[in-house]
């Protein structure tokens, strides 16, 4: 991809344009799932969320192994590292 930007200042406005819709999405993603929670407890809600919405619940199963990281992650306490290209 560097190899098509010829200026340096339009991929770096391009990453970070992308970098914030992800972090969008990803806010969007909790959000969502919060609100299952919220509603249905967590054993209902996940249920619920896994019928609902099976491309977020199947990204949570592949992206979090251990329960607690994804609790973290709900809450905000989950960063992934920074990498700087």
């Amino acid at each position: 991809m560097l190899r098509r930007v010829r200026d340096e200042d339009t991929f770096a406005a391009f990453d970070a344009e992308l970098q914030q819709l992800s972090r969008d999405l990803e806010n969007e993603h909790i959000a969502n799932i919060q609100r299952y929670l919220q509603d249905y407890g967590r054993d209902e809600g996940l249920l619920r969320l896994l019928l609902r919405e099976p491309i977020v619940m199947g990204q949570v199963t592949y992206n979090f192994t251990d329960t607690e990281v994804f609790l973290n992650w709900l809450k905000g306490e989950f960063k992934e590292p920074v990498i700087n290209f």
